[in-house]
């Protein structure tokens, strides 16, 4: 089986590097020859994992705060 040749320096295999663009608010992703560094492709940086986990944490601390509040209230 023939692999995915890289179009500049003929190298066979390929790196994953993640890179924040000037004046963009989202990292990218991008597929790179570890040799010359030629990108033979971008993508966007996402991770549905990472967001899940962070969201948790964030309701997580809300129903922290929300207990707190509530105890403090009479009745």
């Amino acid at each position: 089986m023939v692999g995915s040749l890289c179009g500049h320096c003929g190298e066979r295999s390929f790196k994953r590097v993640e890179m924040s663009p000037r004046h963009s608010k989202y990292k990218i992703t991008a597929i790179q020859c570890p040799s010359c560094g030629a990108v033979v492709r971008v993508m966007d940086n996402f991770n549905p994992g990472v967001d899940i986990h962070n969201i948790a944490v964030a309701l997580g601390n809300l129903e922290t705060q929300i207990e707190s509040i509530s105890a403090c209230l009479p009745g």
